[in-house]
């Protein structure tokens, strides 16, 4: 539209200066002065006219270039990771205050606003929403268990501050001669390698409380009890939680295991660990071997020896097991103890690289892309992670595990190893810490952190369900009074408080070739290439049954049936029964506002239909080219098409959607193609709303999803996990829950970020954005 007000008025402003100059050389000629004047006035308004409309588009093209630029510098800096940038431009691409040279919003602007906000992301996930920013980057990091107090350590000091806002509680000096660390006792208190000592600081009042001797490596029991070691000493102290020594353990001449290729770690991930009473401590040292000191009975302290030459050791305490992961350059390998028996319960070697973790909630380990949790009674192996990339860091509750992979995303998955998200995170972090729905990342060569909360989106939640119930797609009826799960194999309908009204294996599954809900009944259809059955949506009882059919078709209006005596039944989901019947001849026939059979369709098959305000449309291919037709069977157009396709109908356009491949949209009006749509997916269904069309589909990964569209197929956001609509609600399927948002006005989502956008710049260490960042009008550099 910019482009068409600029040079059509310059087109304009053109011809009418020439014509007024025209007028002028006429007037000279002493014809009638009259109309010369007014063909003179008029064309000089037209001139004027033209003008302004063409420094109109002019104005307008300008920014919409400085809009795009924006946009493109919005994603540019969400997949670096910094969402709170990537805001700030989506925001400047979307100028609150207009006149009368500003253009319409893009689609584009709408679209990086929404992907950038999240808000059609119902699944749980721990949103970035701050940076605190070190001196210099962490070489250790720890969160306190309500997780809302992280410690981290860098160069010189550990600075305490407050996951919430930010805010700075402390910083204290740690010892300078070697790595150091700060491990949180409890929400209030934590233990430090401070400058002049092993030391406790409290939070809440804000003193150190003790010191002891110095240290480069401390371990905190559940009950306060502490051990610590200085990286040079052939010896350990052990204090309790008000800094009384204990005792103090000799290593016998050993000296502990240090990672010998530089790890910036200073060798502090290997085994050094107290169990959760503080009765047992475990060292592992240089020559393979691993000490456990009995801390109340001297005498039942015991070494172990591993075979092979590891040169990183580490694991922990879990209840009365002690778990252990090994590894150097060629090969890694896992076992578990059992500290009252004194028997190995598991144990594994591999090639591959491994890495071990051990908390409150369990036994990890993570090899390449994998995590899994061990059962230290048995050693059972639960996947409960599997990014696309290796994994670099990765932190878990028992709940959620979030992951820090190689190709820096940051993933999070629920304790079944379902994916609930995945987000750029910039560079790969080194460290990850979660804790009481907050959660810190770190990497070694930043001195950036990463603030992340959990957002749960329990006010949106309309249905529970058990996650351990595999399904393809959940519905929900017209009236909201029922739910339906269901894949090939199976269905479980349930009233939408989530009592289990019935639950159905599908007979003959493997030969199932679609299903269809019924929204206004809840209706289940299954069909296949000879059969069809409908379940009621208020018992889930078998209510319709045919079969022995020659052919099965589903459009949106009803399911053609066409039997082996060559009756054609046109089949209503929420009826379950036919409403149009009539006699056929051939094998393959479906009703589209008339009776398209073998004869008309020839070697082709109707791959779509629609009814329409003026009739019925349908689109027909042989796999090579495909036609549209209207009901009184005049082709409308012809349309390409290769292999196995279906055809969807708006009131302006039909979409041809591959079984592989990408959408493409052609008009209704004039058959000509107008866009593609989302790649590599397979469309389910589409549907107008207003001024909005919801596109839902299939990826190609299997995962469902869809997009919401202005009525020229243009993106406006991204659906993922849309399972269903009712009415203007769209309802979104989030492992374990269903979930419904409302489409957002653009001015509503611009409300919405200008308040996430306050958020940021109201925390004490937001991430600071270049000075004239708002300032209006600016001309793209790219221009």
């Amino acid at each position: 539209m910019s482009e068409l007000l600029l040079y059509g008025g310059l087109a304009a402003a053109v011809i009418s200066l020439a014509a007024f100059i025209l007028s002028v050389v006429l007037s000279r000629a002493r014809l009638s002065r009259r109309p010369v004047g007014v063909l003179l006035t008029a064309l000089a308004v037209i001139f004027l006219l033209s003008a302004f409309l063409s420094f109109t588009g002019f104005r307008q093209l300008r920014e919409l270039r400085s809009a795009f630029a924006d946009i493109e510098d919005s994603y540019g800096e969400y997949d670096k990771g910094d969402s709170e940038a990537a805001l700030t431009y989506a925001l400047r691409a979307l100028p609150e205050k207009r006149g009368i040279f500003s253009p319409p919003y893009t689609p584009e602007a709408k679209k990086a606003l929404t992907d950038i906000l999240g808000v059609y992301k119902l699944s749980d996930t721990y949103k970035p929403y701050a940076v605190h920013k070190l001196p210099s980057a962490p070489i250790y990091l720890g969160i306190s268990p309500d997780g809302k107090t992280a410690a981290a350590v860098y160069a010189s000091a550990v600075l305490i501050f407050n996951t919430e806002t930010s805010e700075e509680k402390a910083n204290l000096p740690v010892i300078d001669s070697g790595p150091a660390e700060a491990v949180f006792m409890d929400d209030n208190r934590v233990a430090y390698t401070g400058e002049n000592g092993v030391s406790v600081y409290d939070i809440e009042n804000d003193t150190i409380l003790w010191s002891g001797k110095p240290a480069t490596r401390v371990a905190v029991s559940q009950n306060g009890v502490i051990a610590a070691v200085y990286k040079g000493d052939g010896e350990t102290t052990v204090y309790n939680a008000e800094g009384g020594i204990l005792t103090t353990l000799s290593f016998a001449g050993k000296s502990r295991l240090v990672d010998p290729d530089g790890d910036p770690s200073g060798g502090n991930d290997n085994l050094f660990a107290l169990n959760k009473d503080g009765s047992l401590l475990a060292v592992s040292f240089s020559d393979g071997s691993i000490d456990m000191f009995d801390l109340d009975n001297s005498e039942n302290s015991f070494e172990l020896t591993l075979p092979l030459d590891y040169t990183r050791i580490e694991g922990g305490f879990y209840d009365k097991y002690l778990a252990l992961s090994a590894r150097n350059a060629a090969s890694s390998a896992y076992a578990v103890l059992d500290l009252e028996t004194y028997k190995q319960t598991a144990g594994y070697e591999s090639k591959e690289p491994s890495i071990m973790s051990v908390n409150s909630t369990g036994v990890y380990l993570s090899t390449d892309n994998l995590l899994i949790k061990l059962t230290p009674a048995t050693g059972e192996r639960q996947e409960i992670a599997n990014p696309d990339s290796g994994i670099r860091a990765f932190a878990t509750d028992g709940g959620y595990t979030l992951i820090s992979s190689d190709d820096g995303n940051i993933c999070l998955f629920d304790s079944n190893a379902v994916p609930l998200d995945k987000r750029p995170g910039g560079s790969p972090y080194d460290f990850a810490r979660l804790a009481g729905g907050y959660a810190v990342l770190g990497s070694r060569d930043s001195p950036d952190l990463r603030l992340l909360k959990l957002d749960t989106y329990d006010e949106s939640e309309i249905f529970t369900y058990d996650p351990a119930f595999k399904h393809d797609e959940a519905r929900v009826n017209a009236d909201n009074t029922r739910v339906t799960l269901f894949s090939r194999e199976s269905f479980r309908l349930y009233d939408i408080n989530g009592d289990l009204l019935n639950e159905t294996l599908i007979p003959d599954s493997d030969s199932v070739s679609e299903q269809r809900f019924g929204k206004e009944s809840g209706n289940l259809a299954v069909m296949y290439k000879d059969a069809l059955r409908i379940y009621s949506g208020a018992d889930g009882t078998l209510i319709y049954e045919k079969t022995d059919l020659k052919s099965v078709f589903y459009a949106p209006y009803g399911i053609s049936v066409l039997d082996k005596d060559g009756e054609l039944s046109l089949v209503d989901i929420d009826a379950a029964a036919p409403g149009y019947v009539s006699e056929i001849q051939g094998d393959r026939a479906a009703y589209c506002g008339m009776d398209a059979d073998s004869a008309f369709l020839g070697e082709g098959e109707v791959i779509g239909a629609a009814e329409t305000q003026d009739g019925f449309l349908f689109a027909v291919s042989d796999g090579t080219s495909g036609s549209v037709y209207d009901d009184s069977r005049k082709k409308l157009f012809d349309i390409p098409i290769e292999g196995q396709s279906e055809a969807f109908f708006t009131p302006e356009a039909v979409v041809i959607s591959p079984l592989r491949g990408t959408p493409a949209v052609y008009s209704l009006k004039t058959g000509k193609f107008l866009t593609l749509l989302e790649p590599d997916t397979r469309i389910v269904s589409i549907i107008q709303r207003d001024d909005y069309l919801i596109s839902e589909y299939i990826a190609a990964d299997g995962e469902r999803g869809g997009s919401l569209l202005d009525v020229d197929f243009n993106p406006l956001a991204s659906l993922p996990r849309l399972t269903d609509t009712t009415g203007d609600t769209l309802i979104f399927d989030c492992v374990g829950s269903l979930r419904q948002s409302r489409i957002y006005p653009i001015e509503e989502l611009i409300a919405m970020a200008k308040a996430e956008y306050v958020l940021y710049t109201n925390s004490k260490q937001a991430y600071p954005y270049p000075a004239g960042l708002f300032y209006k009008n600016r001309v793209s550099r790219r221009c």
